[in-house]
């Protein structure tokens, strides 16, 4: 039955109906009347400042179980009548009706129907009507979880058991719904702040489930089996690799019983099974007994192999997978073990999950960084960073290998790499790369990782360019002597009295507001005299007249900041350069110089190629270039040209 009334305003006096309002106003009385003239009603008497709310019970079970009719009173020292509507069917033989009220005031602005009285977070009205929960409570089926929060994870707040109730676990992380609620988590997402850890991983290393920047190095799964004999002890829980990260999936054996009870006659075979079955990828499964392991646990001890407090252990299998670019990747995982015949020396299966990729690959910042899981305890390896090309299996170098390296994020600086006579680059001279990989190899454990795009759309190697490191007098340069003739030199052939005292030059402050040519006068340079453009640019004689030596006149008319490196000093629209090799790269192209990082390279307009040199012009943010392109005993270097879609 339904229960459907009517509010009959104003109160109605009833034949036979006696209404008693009791002086402490803490027990009113429910009066259901049939008057003569038909009809169903329910009367109280309702006390100033109370609100009421109305309870109905029915068949099949009167009295054991209420529900809450859609009414909401305010007493104020009348009666209140209701009458009951009749269902279709007619009314059941046996009903039962009750009120439930409270003294709490209205908050300002608040209706009794928006008020939340039990402050679950569901209002008095959505209560009785959608979630018919009780108002007045905030836990209606009394498993601990407020009926508000119930409701706001799609739970039943109604319903105790199960994945409703609060030792329901239905994202499969470990964490039952009362844990997730004390710890502030998702209960139906494994990973709350999506760091590639679940949340009961977090919450096991005691790290926090809902920041991602407080992450640990990655979380095992370990099941040991139960002491008495014969008890099949399982375990499960669901993992998940965030969009576009890579993990290495390891699972590992230990036991008890080994040495002793691990022999090929041993009747002592407890038995391990595990399947990690991504929603993506191949699975791992295996099912053994521990007998058949004692060979390999007497190697693994030899070599000291630890997993996660347990030697020796020996390590079953691994696999890398990577998520798609924009979907997680969901692991779940099942384990199960059964201690059998001694009853007393249990075994233990793993299956951990730990974070392995090249999480930083940035060209602009000449900066690698690669995350290397821990997988046994102690155990050093060799790392290999790799660049690659897209769609190729062939295009790729090994720019480093890093030997008896601990794991860990490894931070690797491509200044390191290239910053030498010799690079690794040398001999791909045009080829081009768009991403990087990692190998990392320690012990029986030979693991790559997935792909990482760099920071730009592709470089091309350009194999021992010519770098000429300018500046300007204002960036660190020295102008010195008493020669003020004007004219243009060429670089490191000042006359007497006329010098750079710290570093070889054809880059000046230049300012020609009157296009008279070029001079040099105290630490300014002029133009004076200029002979016909050739290849964009304007040529001019070297002093003395007639020397027959000529360089080109390049005055860049575009503004050359870079965004990604705003620390830089900008070139000034009034700089000026004088090259006797007009021949370069383009203006607007980019170059990873090493020990200059990503330079803007010389404006040549309507030049192209790659070319023998490379002019690095920027400044560094403490407002001087580095002058280490003079310090080399041969100024070549292997760049990187910074391709764009």
């Amino acid at each position: 039955m339904n229960a459907k009334l009517r509010r009959l305003l104003p109160p109605v006096l009833m034949l036979g109906l006696v209404l008693t309002a009791h002086a402490d106003g803490d027990n009113e009385s429910l009066e259901f009347v049939s008057p003569p003239t038909g009809g169903l009603f329910l009367c109280w008497h309702a006390v100033a400042g109370r609100t009421y709310f109305v309870q109905v019970s029915y068949e099949p079970e009167p009295l054991a179980t209420w529900t809450f009719a859609p009414a909401i009173e305010s007493g104020d020292n009348v009666p209140i009548q209701y009458e009951l509507d009749e269902p279709d069917g007619g009314f059941p033989d046996k009903g039962f009706f009750r009120l439930k009220y409270t003294d709490q005031a209205l908050a300002t602005g608040e209706t009794l129907e928006t008020a939340d009285f039990d402050g679950d977070g569901l209002s008095n009205w959505d209560e009785l009507t959608i979630y018919f929960t009780d108002p007045l409570n905030p836990d209606t089926d009394g498993d601990g979880l407020p009926d508000g929060w119930e409701v706001g994870n799609n739970f039943d707040p109604n319903d105790a058991t199960g994945d409703n109730g609060a030792d329901g676990d239905p994202d499969d992380d470990s964490l039952t719904n009362a844990q997730e609620y004390a710890h502030g988590t998702d209960p139906n997402n494994g990973d709350s702040d999506n760091d590639g850890i679940t949340d009961g991983g977090e919450v096991e290393q005691g790290t926090d489930p809902n920041n991602p920047a407080d992450t640990p190095a990655g979380e095992w799964l370990v099941l040991t089996g139960d002491l008495d004999e014969g008890v099949v002890k399982s375990n499960t829980r669901t993992v998940t690799i965030p969009a576009g990260r890579c993990c290495v999936v390891i699972v590992a054996v230990a036991s008890d019983e080994y040495p002793d009870w691990t022999g090929i006659d041993s009747e002592f075979n407890d038995v391990l099974t595990w399947l990690v079955n991504p929603s993506g990828g191949q699975a791992l499964s295996g099912n053994l007994d521990v007998n058949s392991r004692h060979s390999q646990w007497e190697a693994d001890e030899l070599a000291g192999t630890t997993v996660q407090g347990f030697i020796p252990a020996h390590v079953e299998e691994y696999r890398v997978y990577q998520s798609p670019p924009n979907a997680n990747l969901s692991i779940p995982i099942q384990l199960s073990a059964t201690n059998t015949s001694d009853g007393t020396r249990p075994s233990t299966v793993m299956v951990g999950l730990l974070p392995f990729e090249v999480r930083n690959a940035s060209i602009r910042e000449g900066q690698f960084t690669v995350i290397v899981p821990s997988i046994t305890s102690g155990t050093l390896g060799t790392l290999d960073l790799v660049l690659q090309r897209s769609g190729s299996t062939t295009a790729q170098v090994v720019l480093t290998t890093l030997t008896n390296q601990a794991p860990g994020n490894i931070g690797i600086s491509l200044d390191d790499i290239m910053d030498h006579g010799q690079s690794p680059l040398d001999g791909h001279d045009t080829e081009r790369y768009d991403r990087v990989s990692a190998r990392w190899r320690a012990g029986a454990v030979d693991i790559t990782s997935g792909d990482k795009n760099l920071d730009v759309h592709a470089v091309e190697v350009l194999e021992n360019r010519l770098i000429s490191n300018y500046f300007s007098p204002t960036w660190g340069g020295t102008w010195g002597g008493n020669l003020l003739q004007k004219g243009v030199y060429p670089a490191g052939n000042f006359p007497a009295g006329l010098q750079n005292v710290d570093l070889r030059t054809e880059f000046l402050n230049a300012l020609d507001p009157l296009n008279e040519g070029l001079a040099m006068d105290g630490n300014t340079v002029i133009r004076l005299h200029q002979h016909p453009a050739q290849q964009g640019y304007n040529r001019v004689e070297y002093l003395p007249v007639g020397s027959g030596v000529y360089g080109y006149i390049e005055n860049p008319d575009r503004d050359q900041d870079n965004a990604s490196s705003p620390s830089v000093v900008l070139l000034r629209a009034t700089s000026v350069a004088v090259r006797t090799d007009a021949d370069r790269l383009a203006y607007d192209d980019e170059v990873y110089v090493p020990s200059f990082s990503v330079r803007t390279v010389d404006d040549s307009g309507k030049l192209h190629g790659n070319t023998s040199q490379i002019d690095v012009w920027r400044g560094q943010g403490d407002g001087t270039l580095r002058a280490d392109v003079n310090a080399w005993n041969n100024p070549t270097r292997t760049c990187l040209k910074i391709i764009q879609p």
